[in-house]
């Protein structure tokens, strides 16, 4: 699966959401999902933007090293909230 599916299902998105983002059709994202069609650079950009991935993540095969990175990543921001509370709330 390539990275924009893989985020569209870990995230629990539909192709509507992304496509509103991107402002395109809907089945164009299907079209990119499927590989039919490259997704063009500036979507990617957004994309990266958005979700805090590099750009060619969205377009490549994603490996079980690029899994483990995302999961790695989602961790880090969920504890590093988690601290920003604890210390407005003075260290409670």
């Amino acid at each position: 699966m390539i990275g924009l599916e893989f985020i569209i299902k870990t995230r629990k998105l539909k192709n509507k959401d992304i496509a509103d983002l991107l402002n395109v059709p809907a089945p164009q994202i299907n079209d990119w999902k499927k590989g039919r069609r490259p997704i063009p650079k500036h979507h990617l950009e957004k994309l990266s933007v958005h979700f805090g991935l590099e750009p060619d993540f969205f377009q490549r095969k994603v490996s079980d090293e690029d899994v483990i990175k995302y999961y790695k990543s989602v961790i880090e921001k969920e504890i590093s909230k988690k601290v920003e509370i604890k210390i407005k709330e003075g260290g409670k």
